[in-house]
């Protein structure tokens, strides 16, 4: 989660950059909505998210954040950009990839 939020500005340009190609998938596109949904995500990258079984005690945090517009598609896109292990380490991509496939069911 701290890396994420440490590249936000890096990852909000990116992504707007991108926007043309990314319209109609669900990730924001708007500044505001990128915040939201990079917090969301590292909201449940520290908490850890109902579906895991873990961190019981912090399940509300987490279960607010996955109703954040955008989170799971934003962790897909995420996904697909990032690379281990220059952008983050080993678990923070493998906890995301996580939560990338969950957008998938």
């Amino acid at each position: 989660g701290r890396v994420l939020l440490h590249n936000r500005d890096a990852i909000v340009k990116d992504t707007l950059k991108r926007a043309g190609s990314l319209e109609g998938m669900g990730i924001p596109l708007d500044e505001k909505g990128l915040d939201d949904a990079m917090r969301a995500l590292a909201t449940i990258l520290v908490y850890g998210s109902a579906e895991d079984g873990h961190y019981d005690e912090l399940e509300a945090a987490s279960h607010e954040a996955m109703n954040v517009q955008g989170v799971l598609e934003m962790a897909g896109f995420l996904d697909q950009r990032m690379c281990v292990p220059r952008d983050m380490g080993c678990t923070s991509a493998a906890a995301i990839k996580r939560l990338a496939a969950l957008r998938l069911t």
